[in-house]
């Protein structure tokens, strides 16, 4: 209690800056995955997350120290040309979608790792701590990372709000909107332009390994609560905020425990609720309909 009441009273500025910075990004990473999941490419920001990790990298190599900027930089640039050459893949060739993505996952993943440990190699002591970009460390985050973190939830979320016609028709009728002249290829560029910035400002947090978790958690849960896609956001916005509150205090109770996992972890337990509970589809409710038919 004495802990809970600590970390609540939002006395401890380190602590306040974590709380802030893992619900921002919680928040931001549902609602942006909401249209990547109803778009069914759940698995392409799977590969992006781990896509990015080369980025850092090279950023670092370029740099020589762990500028944020550099390395987000390069994070950037190494998952949006990932998601870009998925699309461009398929686009020529019959290969199917899970096959493709499974091969780009693993060659970005194997580039990362093996500059990582060539890097690691070096014994410089400007690398220390590179390593926590494959599962985060929220406790690493700064004041001025608020800054980034809050840019990032402002352009993603606005933009969202300004295209939010065109982004729920492309996620529910892409061809549809194809067929009525709408430039479904531009939306869909956009939108996953938004998913890359939201991952990549994400992994100092997460890291990329469970980045995809955050996306996909939150709308997973919330379309057990509602078919409206309005009231979906709403609901995966605060699922993601929850999760990342509860996993940032489960961190700071057990001090040795990363808050990445735990916000994923926080993440599932809600989705087991909502698929146990939730009145729209519940399984509980289910059981009770099965029931009264009988």
């Amino acid at each position: 209690m004495n802990d809970f009441l600590e970390f609540f009273s939002f006395a401890n500025r380190s602590i306040n800056v974590v709380i802030i910075g893992t619900v921002i990004l919680g928040i931001t990473s549902a609602v942006v995955g909401s249209f990547f999941v109803l778009q069914k490419r759940s698995l392409v920001s799977e590969c992006i997350a781990h896509s990015v990790l080369p980025g850092v990298m090279v950023g670092f190599i370029v740099a020589g120290e762990k500028d944020l900027k550099t390395l987000l930089f390069f994070a950037t640039l190494s998952g949006l040309f990932s998601a870009y050459l998925i699309d461009w893949i398929q686009g020529i060739t019959k290969l199917k979608s899970d096959t493709l993505i499974a091969v780009i996952l693993s060659v970005f993943l194997g580039v990362g790792l093996m500059l990582l440990d060539n890097i690691q190699g070096t014994g410089g002591a400007a690398q220390s701590g590179l390593d926590h970009f494959l599962f985060g460390k929220a406790a690493s985050i700064i004041e001025k990372d608020l800054v980034w973190y809050s840019l990032v939830a402002v352009v993603c979320i606005a933009t969202i709000i300004v295209f939010y016609k065109p982004f729920k028709l492309i996620s529910f009728d892409f061809q549809f909107g194809t067929s009525i002249g709408l430039p479904t290829q531009f939306y869909k560029l956009l939108l996953t332009t938004l998913t890359v910035i939201v991952i990549t400002a994400g992994i100092q947090i997460v890291g990329v390994v469970l980045m995809a978790a955050t996306l996909i958690g939150s709308v997973t849960a919330a379309k057990y609560w509602s078919y409206d896609l309005r009231k979906i956001l709403v609901f995966a916005a605060l699922f993601g905020a929850i999760s990342a509150v509860s996993g940032a205090f489960i961190s700071y109770k057990l001090h040795k425990m990363p808050t990445g996992p735990w916000i994923v972890v926080s993440l599932s337990v809600i989705i087991l609720i909502s698929i146990l509970v939730s009145p729209k589809m519940g399984l509980l409710k289910q059981l009770r309909s099965k029931k009264a038919v009988k």
